[in-house]
């Protein structure tokens, strides 16, 4: 496991907090975090400081990839109640 440095979120606000955390516990980069989601590692990070929101459809294999349960990907994303509710219908 890699070790945690200052960019590790204590505290979870956002998907974005979430997402970091989760690769970060795996022990990856956002470059591989992205080529095993699909997406441009740019987007990884865009996600993480939440410049871009994931899709519904980015959410369903973000909770694929970094082995997510629903009521843990969802907890921390009430501001993203669209994409929330994309998962669960």
């Amino acid at each position: 496991m890699k070790p945690k440095g200052s960019d590790y979120p204590d505290e979870i606000k956002t998907i974005g907090d979430l997402i970091r955390r989760r690769r970060i516990d795996l022990g990856l980069s956002q470059t591989q975090a992205g080529l095993r989601l699909g997406v441009h590692y740019v987007t990884v990070g865009d996600w993480e400081r939440g410049r871009k929101t994931p899709t519904a459809a980015n959410i369903l294999a973000i909770k694929e990839f970094l082995r997510f349960g629903r009521t843990e990907l969802l907890s921390p994303i009430s501001l993203y109640a669209d994409v929330a509710m994309a998962i669960v219908t």
